[in-house]
């Protein structure tokens, strides 16, 4: 994170670091043979002066269809362009929530409001007659053009003669950029919806207004949705076209999760605009280790990428400073003009990255997350006119890391023939009571409801969750997870999209630049601890080869697992994951999503070795009647007189499909038929509580002699749902909350079901 220019140090901070800094300093500049006078002082200017920064870019935007906004992308981009009736909106937004939030369209996630949207397939169009809906003249597509998403931003004078970068971190699909008139990118260069992209605009910005313009392209594969409309019937089929783009597959509708129209065109993360001098530091990374079964000291490992931007040769000197432990170090590094050169700190050989009595990060339970702040500093040489001897060191860049110090690993143990994986975290084994998350369906997911999720799940005694339909959550959710102790496991590519025998996706090489930016993405925060490749099923050779390659090189602190597919029975193992077995841990049956006795769950451990570590397995969770009444706004016109009284088409759009299907059954068999729709939500939520609680009790009945962990499928919706969660779309705490954090308190009185 790059320090804005206005947040200056006061001038005694300053003067306390040109001091603390300058024998190290002093040091590396004479190994370059760089020695200059005392008097002509050590930066040449104060902290005050120093000319990097950066600005988010997250609020005043604009957006319009390519169809109505018919100028082109130098006067779109110019500060001026009078962008008469453009939609105002703020990041993150899709064309879709954009027009939402102006009330062009209903919000989706309210009744059967999808239905009066039109969708990316025109196929799909045509069978429900959604053309109609299009806002579009001539009843247009409206997500079959690109989207111009404009911003008007003020940058400083410092920025004069520096380089200027924009950084987009999450589009979808393809961008052309514009800066101030002059186009920085095209479509072909700025494509995928998991890679970052920082783009030079030195050349088009300037000191005071300027106008980004980036005009972004639906998907290359919209594909065509299904349906999910008869109560307790057929889900939603995923498999689709989409998966041939790299981008947000499960986005197209399944089980849980309705069909999004605009596929998320859009910025569906950040924009950020940052400056630098003519060396720009990037992909920082901080390993830590501990000489276990000791904790002390941490040894640190500290690297990054130093990319030199300019025509010219640069010397300098990269210093680098763990504000908590005040240690230093640094390293002189000559750079040819455009070159990228990896630079690393290793503890053998500076003395200030072995921490004594480190404050150790821990999981939720078991301690306190204490962090780390590391910062680095790139220090250039200045040349000097007129032959006079040595020259300035001017502050080229600066990044900021935050970590925590905690080293990751494993046990795989026996049970007769089957394997379990145990989970360590600093030489302690971890009890891992876990989940899986859904993103915020139109990506309305801003700090607050980040904030609130986490802590649910942390006072609900939840240490670890996973993503299946994003590989790359937003930081700040990490950044929280830092914070409260949530292990993270990251789901790559998904379920079931990159399986062998398909061409999904169809570009590898983005595949493979997206996966190795996710890796420098997120890989120092200590909260992540998982790489999963795929959550269920596995991925095709060459992307499983890809992806191993990949963590190990950019990261090798965690662990890896190909997929929750391999059970220790299963004999169909791709010969390309066989030497990764076994892993411990799987998704596979016997398990349920609907209902089942809750002594089942018990016999299950002690009878079914893939229950040793089971990644899934959950039961529906209805809201109550006053969230219902919010996004079912038909709900009180069911008519009692249907069999599935009170469930109606908007109850299956809302989730109450096949696999709703058992829990329903399990309503009316032992409470009888309802009597009204709060009577029925009243029933379904005693039988959500015996299940959630009896899914973690029946696991931890046997902790460690059989079992090592449990994940429920799922802890939260996407969008206002009545399947799996532990607290609705509305962020209401359920029954099934309160039964998972009394199962898994830490001192637990429970009874064992024959």
């Amino acid at each position: 994170m790059k320090k804005p220019a206005k947040e200056t140090r006061a001038e005694n901070t300053c003067l306390w670091n040109i001091c603390s800094l300058w024998t190290c300093t002093w040091i590396a500049f004479l190994a370059m043979g760089l020695v200059f006078s005392v008097e002509e002082g050590l930066y040449g200017q104060s902290s005050s002066e120093r000319q990097i920064g950066r600005i988010r870019l997250e609020d005043h935007w604009q957006i319009r269809s390519a169809v109505l906004a018919t100028e082109d992308g130098q006067q779109v981009s110019q500060p001026d362009y009078p962008a008469k009736d453009w939609h105002p909106t703020r990041l993150p937004a899709t064309a879709l929530s954009t027009l939402i939030r102006n009330g062009v369209y209903p919000d989706m996630r309210i009744g059967l409001n999808s239905f009066r949207i039109p969708d990316a397939s025109d196929e799909f169009n045509q069978k429900h007659d959604l053309a109609k809906y299009s806002y579009l003249p001539d009843r247009r597509n409206p997500w079959r053009d690109p989207y111009w998403f404009r911003t008007v931003f003020e940058l400083p004078e410092s920025v004069q003669g520096r380089r200027v970068w924009l950084v987009l971190k999450g589009i979808n699909y393809r961008a052309d950029v514009w800066v101030g008139g002059r186009q920085i990118a095209d479509r072909q260069q700025v494509v995928g919806a998991f890679s970052r992209y920082r783009l030079d605009i030195s050349e088009a910005a300037r000191p005071g207004r300027n106008a980004l313009a980036i005009r972004i392209h639906p998907v290359d594969h919209p594909g065509v949705p299904e349906t999910q409309l008869e109560p307790l019937g057929r889900c939603r089929n995923y498999h689709k076209e989409i998966m041939r783009d790299v981008t947000l597959p499960m986005f197209i509708g399944y089980d849980c999760m309705p069909t999004v129209p605009d596929r998320h065109l859009g910025l569906w993360q950040g924009v950020e605009v940052e400056w630098t001098g003519p060396v720009d530091i990037r992909h920082p990374f901080v390993r830590t280790e501990l000489p276990l079964p000791s904790t002390s000291p941490a040894r640190l490992t500290v690297s990054a990428e130093l990319l030199n931007c300019s025509d010219k040769p640069v010397e300098g000197v990269l210093i680098g400073r763990v504000e908590q432990t005040g240690g230093e170090f640094s390293a002189p590094v000559a750079l040819q003009p455009g070159q990228t050169k990896l630079v690393v700190f290793k503890s053998e050989e500076h003395q200030a990255l072995v921490v004594k009595n480190p404050r150790l990060w821990w999981p939720n339970g078991y301690g306190q997350q204490p962090l780390y702040d590391l910062r680095l500093e790139f220090y250039i040489r200045k040349q000097m006119e007129q032959n006079v001897a040595g020259g300035l060191a001017e502050l080229s860049d600066q990044e900021h890391v935050r970590f925590g110090i905690r080293q990751v690993s494993r046990e795989i143990y026996r049970r007769g023939d089957a394997h379990g994986l145990r989970l360590y975290i600093n030489g302690q084994k971890i009890f891992c009571r876990g989940g899986y998350l859904q993103p915020e369906l139109l990506f309305d997911w801003d700090a607050r409801r980040m904030e609130t999720e986490v802590r649910y799940l942390a006072e609900a005694r939840i240490n670890l969750v996973y993503f299946e339909d994003i590989p790359v959550p937003p930081e700040e959710f990490l950044d929280v997870c830092d914070r409260y102790g949530l292990m993270f496991g990251n789901c790559f590519y998904g379920c079931f999209w990159m399986q062998p025998g398909t061409n999904h996706p169809e570009d590898l090489e983005l595949l493979d630049r997206s996966t190795v930016d996710i890796i420098k993405r997120i890989r120092n925060h200590p909260s992540l601890v998982l790489y999963v490749a795929m959550n269920e099923g596995e991925t095709r050779r060459e992307v499983y080869t890809m992806w191993r390659e990949a963590i190990q090189q950019h990261d090798g602190t965690r662990i890896w697992i190909p997929s929750g597919s391999f059970p220790d029975y299963r004999k169909d193992v791709p010969e390309w994951i066989r030497p990764d077995l076994p892993v411990g841990v799987n998704d596979y049956p016997p398990k349920s999503y609907g209902w089942m006795e809750p002594a089942q769950f018990f016999r299950w451990v002690r009878e079914k070795d893939n229950w040793m570590f089971m990644l899934e397995s959950g039961a529906p969770s209805v809201p109550p009647i006053e969230s219902l009444r919010r996004f079912l706004p038909e709900l009180e016109q069911a008519d009692p007189a249907s069999p599935l009284y009170p469930l109606t088409e908007a109850w299956a759009h809302h989730d109450a499909c096949s696999y709703f299907k058992p829990f329903d059954e399990a309503v009316r068999r032992i409470f009888g038929q309802p009597k009204s729709v709060a009577d029925y939500c009243r029933r379904a939520e005693l039988l959500s509580y015996d299940q959630h609680r009896a899914m973690f009790e029946a696991a931890q009945h046997r902790m460690w002699d059989i079992t090592s962990g449990f994940s429920e499928w799922k802890l939260n919706a996407c969008w206002p749902s009545v399947e799996w969660q532990l607290y609705d779309w509305y962020l209401r705490p359920m029954v099934s909350y309160y039964a998972v954090r009394k199962a898994c308190e830490p001192v637990h009185v429970q009874m064992e079901p024959l």
